[in-house]
């Protein structure tokens, strides 16, 4: 039996601070109409791109004092200038069709390189994208 494959419009979920939406990504479509991720590793490598690939973070260095500095160019940058601003990706899973990733969260964008770099001052941001990232799923009824 052949498995079909759904291209989903719109997924969004949130969590804190953070906002997500996946726009066109592909998913499996299983007999009981209920969505899973089209590769067991979706859902590990999205977290990677999101993270180690695109470097969604600032840098964040210091123990009492601490300072934040851009991902792309290593340039200190200002968290009082800290507001929320989506970034957005357009990624490409394996030989499936390309889809979009907007991700609004807190963000200074970078003076020297113009990069938006998340502003983590509470320690929280990492999580706070992954759970969006879950909800976002749980709330389209998508399994991994």
């Amino acid at each position: 039996m052949t498995k079909k494959l759904i291209q989903q419009a719109h997924i969004t979920g949130s969590e804190g601070d953070v906002k997500i939406t996946l726009s066109g990504a592909t998913f499996q479509e299983n007999e009981d109409l209920s969505l899973q991720f089209v590769d067991p590793e979706f859902g590990v490598w999205l977290m990677e791109q999101i993270f180690w690939q695109e470097k969604i973070l600032a840098i964040k260095k210091g123990w009492l004092r601490k300072k934040y500095f851009c991902s792309g160019c290593g340039a200190e940058l200002n968290p009082t200038l800290c507001s929320p601003v989506e970034v957005s990706y357009r990624l490409e899973f394996s030989d499936y069709p390309p889809f979009s990733v907007s991700i609004l969260l807190p963000c200074v964008t970078c003076s020297q390189c113009n990069k938006p770099c998340g502003i983590d001052l509470r320690d929280r941001l990492d999580f706070q994208i992954s759970e969006a990232f879950v909800y976002a799923f749980e709330r389209a009824n998508i399994r991994a």
